[in-house]
């Protein structure tokens, strides 16, 4: 009897599925995961084989990571302090060196292994890589007094959707760091939440998913049972003037918004430790996180 009732529960979630897996089949996700979660290699290893599967149902998969702990730790380890202006991190010409090791060495590499074990091809980029990213350098919020180290900070002006198009019709698993160069070639820093939504809107994709430590967007920031399944631009705006984000989900938010201004259709937050919340998330009607559109009243779940 337990036998046909565990064939019902999968053929009914299968069913339930259906109409999803047809309705993403040839789309484009843009997955980006924090730096927390390269140093986590059970994540590692579950988000790879929901990317497998992913990629079996004929859904095209970027991925976006960032850095920075293992920036942190470098830091810590060569006796290099940090500095932070307006809460903000300044990469000096040291940390820049430092995030490269950091970001396109020990991340990209692991993120790509670990792809490579589930069977996922996977090719390590990143935005500098045949300019695919073309940034320029942050404008300071203050003019830097004599002595200061330059902040190598960066903001994208464009992306060469093309480069990622040929990869991904080639099957292929593009991993990002974010990193790019200025129209001279000067290498700059990057935040991985807007290099992510940079590259779902150059790439027309269908979503981003921002899969992180805390699983979406919460209420009331002190209390995880306060979580938020739905909301759209103008609630997130008034969670932002409210101080129910805190300043990861700040920048999210920003994000978020970015994207879905500029033409994603959603955008999703979820944890990446609750075992199977990407396919949670996207192929099921109660998903896994937060799920984030333009105008509640236009759109539907999922």
């Amino acid at each position: 009897m337990t036998a046909f009732n565990d064939r019902d529960v999968m053929l009914g979630a299968l069913m339930r599925a259906l109409p999803y897996i047809q309705r993403y089949r040839d789309k484009t996700f843009v997955l980006q995961v924090e730096g927390a979660f390269c140093s986590d290699a059970r994540a590692q290893k579950r988000l790879a084989e929901q990317i497998g599967v992913l990629r079996a149902l004929d859904v095209r998969v970027v991925l976006v990571h960032g850095f920075g702990p293992q920036l942190d730790l470098l830091a810590e380890r060569m006796n290099i302090g940090d500095r932070f202006v307006g809460g903000e991190r300044v990469i000096d010409g040291v940390a820049l060196d430092l995030q490269e090791m950091a970001c396109a060495g020990m991340n990209s590499v692991e993120l790509v292994a670990a792809c490579r074990q589930a069977g996922v091809p996977a090719v390590g980029l990143t935005g500098i890589d045949a300019g695919l990213i073309t940034a320029r350098q942050r404008k300071a919020a203050s003019a830097p007094r004599e002595g200061e180290r330059q902040d190598f900070s960066g903001e994208v002006v464009g992306v060469d959707g093309a480069i990622l198009d040929t990869l991904l019709k080639a099957a292929f698993v593009p991993v990002i760091c974010p990193l790019a160069a200025d129209e001279h070639g000067q290498r700059l820093s990057l935040d991985a939440d807007l290099v992510s939504a940079e590259i779902a809107v150059a790439m027309r994709a269908e979503k981003v998913v921002y899969l992180t430590e805390r699983r979406g967007l919460w209420s009331d920031p002190g209390n995880p049972d306060s979580l938020i399944a739905y909301v759209d631009l103008e609630g997130l705006e008034s969670l932002r003037t409210r101080g129910a984000l805190d300043g990861a989900m700040q920048s999210k938010a920003r994000a978020a918004a970015r994207a879905l201004r500029g033409g994603v259709q959603r955008v999703h937050l979820i944890g990446y430790q609750q075992h199977g919340s990407l396919l949670a998330e996207i192929f099921t009607n109660e998903g896994a996180g937060t799920l984030i559109v333009a105008d509640a009243s236009q759109a539907s779940p999922n």
